[in-house]
This record gives structure tokens, C-alpha cells and sequence, in this order.
């Protein structure tokens, strides 16, 4: 009896691990503000970007790396990843500074799509790819596939 009790003790916080990795997909970004540019070197663009990000989930996560396949109004830029750790809170609604690279696909191209962009008022974005988030001691890959109008966000200079 005691045997089954102490079983059932040592499977339960893993079952509770196990199935809140769950809730991970219900997170919304909501919009983009903040953005400012590092530096530019070999056709790579270092930013950051402040992302509001909601979690209604009672799960807090981190998210680990992302690589996304970047097409803005129709046009192929690059490559969006992201490597530093980012802490997500359970049920918040918060601003994110998160830092990322963008890897143009041909510099020239790229370049001028980008200076484009950054005139217009609302660009459609298509992102493609993952993200890998932590929670406890489960690592998990989100499959992203987003489609959106959003606002253009003014650029801070260098």
C-alpha cells in the first residue's frame, strides 16, 4: 500500500510537467516597439525589439532560440533568429527586449527592400520556422507559421 502511495506521489509533479508544456502555444505577440539597430556587418542586421508579449497560461517559460524564414510584402529577406534566453511570466502581459539577427538573403536586395519598408505605414509579414521554449525541465519546439499586416515601427538610429 505504502509502496503504490509514494508512486503515485513521485508520478504526479511529473505528469503536471508534462502536461503544462501544453499551454505553451496559447501566447500572443501582440505588437513590435523599440526597435533599434546595433550594427550591420556581411549582410547581417543586429537589433533589438521590444515584443509585448501576453501569457494567460499558469506556465512560465523561456524562450530558448527561434530561426524564421522572413518574407515581408512578398519579398524574401532572410533570416530572423534569435539565441539569448528570454524569461516569459505566467499570466502577463508584457514587454519583451528581445535581441535578434537578421540574415539578408542577397545584401543588395534585402537592403533596399528594407529601406522600402521602413517608408511604408502597414507591411503584410510571413514568418516561417521555430522557436524552442524551456519549461521546467522540457524542452519544446513551436512550429511557427504566422501571417500579418502590421504597423511599421519607427527605427532608432545606430
Amino acid at each position: 500500500m505504502k509502496n503504490k502511495f509514494f508512486l503515485h506521489v513521485a508520478l504526479l509533479p511529473l505528469f503536471l510537467m508534462i502536461s503544462s508544456c501544453g499551454n505553451i502555444d496559447d501566447i500572443n505577440l501582440k505588437n513590435v516597439s523599440n526597435v533599434k539597430i546595433h550594427r550591420i556587418e556581411n549582410g547581417n542586421i543586429f537589433f533589438s525589439a521590444g515584443l509585448q508579449v501576453v501569457n494567460p497560461s499558469s506556465v512560465s517559460f523561456r524562450l530558448k532560440e527561434f530561426d524564421l524564414r522572413v518574407v515581408a510584402n512578398g519579398d524574401y529577406l532572410g533570416r530572423l533568429t534569435g539565441t539569448e534566453e528570454i524569461k516569459v511570466l505566467p499570466h502577463s502581459d508584457s514587454l519583451y527586449i528581445v535581441p535578434m539577427n537578421l540574415k539578408l538573403a542577397n545584401i543588395f536586395t534585402g537592403g533596399a527592400t528594407i529601406y522600402r519598408l521602413s517608408r511604408m505605414d502597414k507591411v503584410k509579414i510571413e514568418m516561417q520556422g521555430y522557436a524552442r521554449v524551456k519549461t521546467f525541465l522540457f524542452l519544446k519546439r513551436i512550429n511557427i507559421n504566422e501571417s500579418r499586416v502590421v504597423d511599421v515601427p519607427k527605427v532608432n538610429g545606430f
